[in-house]
């Protein structure tokens, strides 16, 4: 029942996700997508999270949109929908990502770091542009992150001990 339930959600999932990410420039409505779109995410997780791993991949065979179907059918698990999707969110050249960006950003670190052999299958199988901005995404994200952390400790007041 839940698989059935899963297949049937998955493909609109997707769709509204990528319909969001066309908005990019319309501001005030991107803005009353926002909640939604942070729904799904956060759906994507615990549902990847939860399934068993030999779910995961026949869940992905299952559905096949059109500019996905090379994934699907190359055998890659979930992540071979999910990584095209949440990387349609991300917007590395803006210097101030928007909300949608950083949740799927967010949502990104958390798969690699929970399932990274498949997070990397995933990945080397995503066409060039789609990898590139994912990569120059994690790449700001990262340094930005240590820039941060730097600038914390150079900002801490320090008390210097003299010998007398």
């Amino acid at each position: 029942m839940l698989r059935q339930c899963t297949k049937t959600l998955l493909p609109g999932m997707v769709e509204y996700v990528a319909k969001v990410a066309g908005m990019a420039g319309e501001e005030a409505a991107l803005q009353s997508h926002l909640p939604a779109v942070g729904e799904i995410i956060k759906a994507f997780g615990t549902l990847f999270t939860t399934i068993p791993e030999d779910l995961r991949e026949s869940l992905c065979m299952s559905f096949r949109p059109p500019g996905l179907y090379v994934l699907a059918a190359a055998g890659v698990r979930a992540f071979g929908i999910l990584l095209p999707t949440l990387t349609l969110l991300l917007e590395p050249s803006q210097p101030a990502p928007p909300p949608l960006h950083a949740q799927a950003l967010n949502q990104l670190l958390i798969f690699a770091s929970s399932s990274p052999v498949s997070f990397k299958e995933a990945t080397g199988k995503l066409d060039q542009a789609t990898r590139e901005r994912l990569e120059s995404s994690v790449r700001n994200a990262l340094s930005n992150k240590l820039t941060g952390t730097a600038a914390q400790q150079a900002a801490k007041p320090q008390i210097s001990l003299r010998s007398f």
